[in-house]
């Protein structure tokens, strides 16, 4: 849950810093097109933790009705 909401912070902290440590001009359209992409990702990582938390339930479940 924490990661979900700090990545798109430590993304562009990587990407700052990873320009700076090679001299790279900041460029906007990379900019643009990384935030667009982390973005994106955002909503597929919400969704994917929700999958997770899914299956294991359903483990969970599958696994309490053999016993009984």
């Amino acid at each position: 849950m924490i990661f979900s909401h700090t990545y798109i912070c430590v993304t562009f902290l990587i990407i700052y810093g990873t320009m700076w440590s090679l001299n790279m001009h900041f460029d906007t359209r990379l900019f643009a097109v990384a935030a667009c992409t982390v973005g994106f990702l955002g909503n597929s990582l919400s969704e994917f933790g929700m999958g997770i938390y899914c299956v294991v339930n359903y483990i969970t479940a599958e696994k309490r009705m053999k016993v009984s």
